[in-house]
């Protein structure tokens, strides 16, 4: 039996602030109970996080983005007794002892994302569960090497679970891949494209062969555009939401609740978008 929907709660502020954003969504067809919060800083997100956790939710997705010189973040929450930890960690060397830590404190990874501070400095940021399920978390430097290592995962049962993409001052791209170990039926592609019009055949080919959209990044390297997506098998909808302007995107997520969709990944970009698409089973 499903659980009762929960309706997204957008925690707005300064409207004119985020204007310049614009927003990209996966959206699942779910009744499984789910809150959003928009634009937090830091100090901000953490007494959501208690007021949440309090509240019998976890933490299930993380965005980041910097307006100016402030960072701020975008989280979705699940109703969930497994808990949680949030981490902000300075250094991958750092960030994968703390990683260890958790798994013998009985946790799993759920969420990864980075972000480059200078070219040699990077801070990441995981969200972990309780649970035993064995998981890997990879940096990898090309889209070649996800596609690979996603390859690689999958003969040792490890399918993807979550991937970040992030850009650094020197226009190079870091790529964050989580594994899951589970079974065939988990399995997960990759597609990504700077073709729009070939990524979006690609998704799709994707959708009527049975597989559905589980996250979006969209980023830049070499002065061109990629658009990346991570697609899993499903028996239920799903739309992405991309390149729309916040009122569009927030008109479209408050129509979208009405037919039993939520968002599962938020993404958001400064740069000009391209024509819009909108992808439905």
């Amino acid at each position: 039996m499903r659980t009762t929907v929960f309706v997204l709660a957008c925690l707005l502020v300064a409207t004119t602030t985020f204007a310049q954003f614009t927003y990209s969504g996966v959206l699942h067809q779910t009744e499984a109970p789910l809150s959003f919060y928009e634009a937090q800083s830091w100090d901000s997100l953490l007494v959501t996080e208690k007021r949440m956790t309090a509240q019998g939710y976890r933490l299930m997705e993380l965005e980041t983005a910097k307006d100016g010189a402030d960072r701020y973040y975008w989280s979705i929450w699940v109703k969930s007794d497994l808990g949680h930890k949030l981490e902000r960690i300075n250094g991958w060397k750092s960030f994968i002892e703390q990683t260890r830590a958790n798994v013998k404190e009985g946790y799993v990874m759920g969420e990864v994302e980075g972000i480059a501070l200078t070219d040699n400095e990077q801070q990441f940021y995981g969200v972990w569960y309780k649970g035993d399920t064995q998981h890997k978390v990879w940096r990898l430097d090309s889209k070649e090497g996800v596609i690979k290592k996603t390859q690689e995962m999958a003969q040792a049962h490890f399918y993807l679970v979550d991937l970040d993409v992030f850009e650094t001052p020197s226009n190079t791209v870091q790529y964050l891949a989580l594994y899951h170990y589970g079974s065939a039926g988990q399995r997960a592609y990759v597609v990504v494209d700077k073709d729009l019009k070939q990524f979006n055949t690609e998704i799709l080919q994707r959708t009527k062969s049975g597989y559905r959209i589980i996250d979006f990044e969209k980023y830049q390297e070499n002065d061109e555009t990629y658009y990346l997506a991570v697609f899993r098998k499903g028996d239920y909808e799903a739309v992405l939401l991309r390149d729309m302007d916040k009122d569009g995107f927030y008109g479209r997520l408050d129509m979208s609740e009405q037919n039993r969709f939520q968002m599962m990944d938020i993404e958001l970009d400064k740069r000009p978008s391209k024509p819009k698409l909108t992808v439905k089973k």
